[in-house]
């Protein structure tokens, strides 16, 4: 039962990874950016990492009939990137084989200008208070766990290895979130500008932090850093409203946290 816990999990963090990619790069808009001025790399990954991925993803469809729907309607969409009016397939960031890795991550953030991916995102957990040392190497380690728990016969993933990995993967999670919107909102503002290739830097910086903090009883709003309660809230859903309501489009970073500090959920403002 552990075992199958831990590749839960692990699916998890893969699907929420394809399913926020194709979220947040439909934000993409030719009115404000031309697909031939964006960067490379993005666009290599809207045709030609879309086409490889979908050469691999479409051999878990079952028969004849939905393998070929499957092809047709994304092939359809990444057809669109040579009109004028371009969309993102889902499956432009998807690995072209059968795991999400840490150099999956990588190259989807390289693609949109990040300079030093796996630091900004260590940077990012830092601040959202679980900075995990070398986090990268846990997401290898976490890949790791879940390809044995999934595949070898004498795997035995312990209870405080199960515990962790949740949290972990959560942390890891928003971080990645945060670091793929910003970039995305920083290229939408260079909009039709001659700097539409140019690497964006310490991306973790930019990133403005605030955190809905639990107590057992209530949920108060704060500023990173510490300090006094914006607001008080009874419960988590008028918290996220409100935080939300006050947060900056692109740029906000906002984690509920329990009582031990650890993160539990988080939006993009």
């Amino acid at each position: 039962m552990r075992n199958g816990l831990a590749v839960v999990a692990y699916s998890s963090f893969e699907d929420f990874f394809a399913t926020r990619t194709g979220e947040v790069l439909g934000s993409f808009d030719a009115t404000r950016v031309a697909f031939d001025q964006l960067p490379e790399k993005l666009k290599e990954a809207a045709t030609i990492g879309a086409v490889r991925a979908l050469g691999f993803r479409m051999n878990f469809e079952t028969d004849a009939a939905t393998k070929r729907a499957y092809v047709q309607s994304n092939a359809s969409v990444i057809s669109t990137t040579g009109t004028s009016g371009y969309q993102f397939s889902p499956l432009s960031f998807m690995p072209s084989s059968s795991n999400l890795s840490d150099e999956d991550i990588e190259k989807c953030l390289k693609a949109l200008l990040v300079e030093g991916p796996w630091m900004e995102l260590e940077k990012i957990t830092s601040r959202i208070g679980y900075g995990i040392v070398g986090l990268r190497q846990r997401l290898k380690q976490l890949a790791s766990q879940r390809h044995e728990a999934a595949h070898a016969a004498h795997a035995d993933i312990s209870v405080a290895d199960l515990r962790q990995f949740p949290h972990d993967l959560l942390a890891i999670s928003a971080a990645f979130d945060a670091a793929f919107s910003r970039a995305v909102d920083v290229i939408l503002r260079r909009g039709h500008s001659s700097n539409t290739q140019t690497k964006i830097p310490a991306i973790a910086d930019s990133v403005e932090l605030r955190f809905i903090d639990y107590d057992g009883k209530v949920y108060s709003e704060k500023p990173a850093g510490g300090g006094r309660a914006r607001k008080r809230y009874g419960t988590a859903e008028e918290a996220w409203r409100g935080a939300v309501s006050r947060s900056i489009p692109g740029k906000s970073l906002l984690v509920l946290r329990d009582e031990q500090q650890r993160p539990l959920d988080w939006r993009m403002g």
